[in-house]
């Protein structure tokens, strides 16, 4: 489903980006159930959305690094839908755009928006 971003709109800073990124690491399954001894946590820290990212991911059973890959990998697509920093991204081109004519996003880039607006 695509929807429309009125013009007007300017840049999508790190609010908008942070609030995707929160609501993303909230809906995070949780470990999957392994034989293990005692809980593992593992900490990563690379650099995505124009900042450093630190995931942790704590498991009583399961594979936390499977977990941390995860969450890493999921808000690699974020950025790739809504980077500021990527001149392909939906926001670069909302941003492009502002002021001249509406743009069709996806709908998750819509939802995304929103709620960073409200």
């Amino acid at each position: 489903m695509q929807r429309s971003i009125g013009t007007g709109f300017g840049c999508i800073g790190r609010p908008g980006l942070a609030a995707a990124a929160l609501a993303f690491l909230a809906a995070l399954p949780s470990c999957s159930p392994k034989s293990r001894t005692g809980p593992e946590t593992v900490t990563e820290t690379r650099t995505l959305m124009g900042t450093l990212v630190t995931v942790t991911a704590t498991c009583d059973r399961g594979p936390a690094q499977e977990v941390v890959d995860l969450a890493f990998r999921d808000m690699a697509n974020l950025e790739v839908l809504l980077s500021k920093h990527r001149a392909e991204s939906e926001v670069s081109r909302i941003n492009a755009s502002a002021g001249k004519s509406p743009v069709k996003v996806s709908g998750y880039a819509f939802e995304t928006i929103s709620l960073a607006l409200e």
